[in-house]
């Protein structure tokens, strides 16, 4: 942060109070019991140094006055390697992905001693039902791999059995195949084939799996 610089920190709390005065004085009738959601947007993050409780420094008066304590703000390119230092640390020591079902979690990242049907190794955290490979058939790989996309999002939604998702063009499967669920119901299908040596395929196969058929088959 450049000398000079002054930076306002505020509570998400604090806003919020102020959100809602302003709303009373604006809105005759309005009591704060009508909220039903509060949704908050931004354009990127901004990262705040906080201390082994999760409080922020810059709430500390022996860190009211010291600028490396405040907000580091979005698209300040200064501290680019710190960054990148920070992010391959956490990739190390704690799990990437997290699945949650009902109150239940589980992190798992790749990598470990847990190994799925498909033979994928894993390291988990949290209850392994949240993502059992009989109702989620290869769960772990598949939500990895949606999350790892550069042109997905950060949050994944399986739709429960018996509950389609509308799609961008307005269309759905209801009533008929489901393409919206990590669920076994959703997601397996029969496979027949005449001649063809399948002992090389995983106990819990996969349409990629169809690849390798057909190349060892004839020869590829």
């Amino acid at each position: 942060m450049h000398a000079g610089w002054r930076l306002a920190v505020t509570t998400r709390a604090a806003v919020i109070s102020r959100a809602l005065a302003q709303t009373r004085r604006r809105v005759r009738g309005f009591r704060p019991e009508q909220i039903i959601g509060i949704g908050v947007d931004t354009t990127g993050s901004t990262p705040m140094p906080v201390d082994g409780e999760g409080k922020p420094l810059a709430f500390q008066r022996r860190f009211s006055r010291n600028p490396d304590a405040m907000a580091w703000l979005w698209k300040d390119h200064t501290g680019v390697a710190e960054a990148a230092e920070i992010t391959s640390l956490a990739r190390e020591i704690r799990p990437r992905y997290v699945a949650r079902c009902g109150g239940r979690e589980l992190r798992f990242a790749r990598g470990g001693r847990f190994r799925d049907l498909r033979g994928g190794a894993w390291s988990d955290e949290g209850d392994a039902d949240v993502l059992a490979d009989a109702a989620f058939p290869n769960g772990r790989e598949r939500l990895a791999a949606i999350l790892d996309c550069v042109n997905a999002g950060d949050v994944v939604c399986s739709a429960a059995e018996g509950v389609e998702f509308v799609d961008g063009g307005g269309s759905h499967h209801q009533g008929g195949g489901s393409h919206g669920s990590l669920a076994s119901a959703d997601s397996l299908v029969p496979l027949v084939t005449v001649g063809v040596d399948v002992s090389a395929v995983p106990a819990q196969p996969s349409i990629t799996d169809v690849y390798g058929l057909v190349a060892r088959h004839f020869g590829l």
